[in-house]
């Protein structure tokens, strides 16, 4: 994956019709809801992601994401 964050806005007529893949990182401070789950603030979330539009003509976006973080468990 791409040592880079992943871009706030793309150009989605752009990344549709070029079929783009977009990878990067996600700081952990824009997930909030995630960050909160965590044990602490240290890791690191990467993204990437597939434009694509199916035989239908219906836009579609694929995704894969891998973070690597300490989580806390409430029994």
């Amino acid at each position: 994956m791409s040592e880079s964050l992943i871009p706030t806005y793309v150009d989605t007529r752009k990344v549709f019709l070029q079929l783009e893949k977009i990878s990067g990182k996600v700081a952990l401070e824009k997930l909030p809801r995630f960050l909160d789950s965590l044990a602490n603030n240290q890791g690191t979330v990467d993204v990437e992601l597939g434009f694509s539009i199916n035989q239908s003509n219906q836009r579609v976006i694929e995704g894969n994401l891998l973070a690597q973080v300490e989580v806390t468990l409430s029994l």
